[in-house]
């Protein structure tokens, strides 16, 4: 059975260790969801928290279905963690996920309505390499994520 929660304290090195093997950069542990399957860690997705924005530092299926039902599910609940933690502004590196992030509902960078402060100006800048979505209207929005959904299609 698969179970969606906080990395659990006693598995952080065993996670370190993981992900180093695999190349994925590091998780802040205070910030990181995962997926057990049992007792193996299948998927990890970690932000970095700065005030009332969020980075996504990475999301990774490790092992099992590659497809995009668990990372959906990975994603929306970190995304729930860093609203639950204040954050309203939730931005991702697109990378060669664009897609999958703006079938979700982000947007990009470029069509922000706030400020970014400045010590993540050198992090963003005005590129096209971020998007993002504010957590207010993500959650208003419902799912837009897949087609098969029954009842969630709004």
């Amino acid at each position: 059975m698969l179970e969606l929660t906080r990395i659990k304290p006693q598995d952080i090195q065993r996670l370190e260790d993981m992900l180093k093997e695999k190349g994925i950069g590091k998780c802040s542990h205070e910030n990181c969801m995962v997926i057990y399957d049992g007792s193996e860690i299948t998927g990890v997705a970690s932000f970095a928290r700065h005030g009332s924005i969020a980075i996504l530092e990475n999301i990774a299926i490790l092992g099992g279905d590659p497809g995009d039902r668990l990372k959906d599910g990975l994603l929306r609940a970190l995304l729930n963690m860093a609203d639950l933690q204040g954050v309203r502004i939730f931005i991702v590196e697109k990378g060669t996920d664009s897609a999958f992030y703006e079938k979700m509902g982000f947007k990009g960078i470029s069509q922000r309505e706030f400020v970014l402060p400045d010590e993540l100006k050198g992090l963003i800048g005005e590129d096209n390499k971020h998007i993002y979505t504010l957590l207010p209207d993500f959650f208003e929005q419902g799912c837009k994520s897949c087609s098969s959904c029954s009842g969630c299609n709004k």
